[in-house]
């Protein structure tokens, strides 16, 4: 006779895949939520995540090969010369070659800088409108899309593929860049979106961190602007004037300007100017969602993590990055003990389910087939 009997299984147990999804889908969601409802605060969170902070301004100015011995990322030459002509093929070959043959380094980046800025810098639409170097060279040539990154990311690009070395930078409220003049012997300060340098009062041209400091002592210095006339008288009374606004921690802020005090209260530098790996990675990764594509890109290090000059103008800001990085964190540590609650709660809804004391599984016993003696 077949015997029915209660048995402990022996198989384990695991919660289902939507419960361990849950969580991660949940914060992908805000992610992608924030992202595209406000990119103001998901470029503040990310910023928060990816920036670290020195006091040392001396190292953040280092010469290009000091730099790269302290980790700093670039391209390789390989590279650079597979983009180059990529970009010889949507710029010109012509125009790239006639400024790579240019001794000047400041009437160099002036000239990779027209390239891109032929026109007004009006409010644009489109920031960050494709990762394809040569099809946004394109783009920021014909006008009316694009924003500061994405030229200060083809600044970086143009320079690179000619042979100078350059970097982008951000402020708390814009994007601008700086190249290494090598008769100068520094970085100058550039910005390739406004068309404009910067020189102090003996007329050399000024590093962003000494622009800054000007802005921030009012000390004498002059906006140099080498477009045509018409263009940056344009330009010059769109950073006059408060129609051209930054932004400041989270939402925009009326009186905080690109270059005033306030707008310039913190310099950060991303350690790194391989804007072609990084493109590279972005391109490959270019089905997925604009925020899981840049968080891959920076936690395997190809986006390089910003360095931030944390001095007592950079007091405030860096205070607001960091109780945004602390709330990231502590979002995330919901969302790990809400996982691990919901763990728990499965495992004891399932060992519940298995007491002896409560009807359990019934498996089937094997039959037990004996000769029993023949009874007399």
């Amino acid at each position: 006779m077949e015997v029915l009997t209660a048995q402990r299984s022996s198989r384990v147990r695991r919660p289902p895949g939507w419960l361990l999804a849950t969580p991660g889908v949940t914060a992908a969601l805000l992610l992608l939520a924030g992202y595209a409802g406000n990119k103001i605060a998901y470029v503040t969170v990310r910023d928060a995540i990816f920036t670290d902070y020195s006091s040392d301004a001396g190292a953040l100015y280092s010469e290009v090969s000091t730099l790269a011995g302290a980790g700093y990322r670039t391209d390789t030459p390989e590279r650079r010369r597979a983009w180059r002509q990529r970009l010889d093929t949507a710029i010109g070959a012509k125009s790239l070659g006639s400024l790579e043959a240019l001794g000047d380094d400041t009437v160099r980046a002036q000239g990779l800088a027209l390239l891109l800025a032929r026109h007004a810098a009006v409010p644009r639409t489109g920031c960050g409108f494709t990762d394809d170097l040569a099809e946004k060279a394109q783009a920021l040539a014909a006008g009316g899309r694009g924003c500061c990154s994405d030229y200060t990311q083809m600044f970086v690009a143009l320079a690179s593929a000619v042979g100078l070395p350059a970097r982008e930078l951000t402020s708390n409220s814009h994007g601008f860049n700086e190249f290494y003049d090598r008769r100068l012997n520094k970085w100058v300060f550039i910005d390739a979106q406004f068309g404009f340098i910067v020189r102090g009062e003996d007329r050399v041209p000024l590093s962003a961190l000494a622009f800054r400091n000007a802005v921030l002592r009012r000390a004498p210095h002059e906006l140099e602007f080498f477009q045509d006339a018409t263009l940056a008288e344009s330009n010059r009374s769109a950073l006059e004037r408060n129609a051209y606004q930054g932004t400041s921690g989270l939402v925009p802020i009326a009186d905080v300007r690109y270059y005033s005090p306030e707008g310039l209260s913190m310099l950060a530098v991303p350690w790194g100017n391989n804007v072609f790996e990084s493109t590279d990675q972005s391109l490959r990764f270019g089905s997925l969602p604009k925020p899981a594509a840049r968080l891959i890109s920076h936690l395997s290090g190809v986006r390089p993590r910003y360095v931030a000059l944390a001095d007592a103008p950079a007091t405030a800001p860096i205070r607001r990055r960091r109780l945004v990085a602390i709330g990231f964190y502590a979002f995330l540590a919901f969302m790990g003990g809400w996982v691990l609650l919901l763990w728990r709660a499965w495992r004891q809804r399932a060992a519940a389910s298995l007491d002896p004391a409560r009807p359990g599984e019934l498996v089937a016993a094997s039959p037990r087939l004996s000769a029993a003696p023949p009874r007399g």
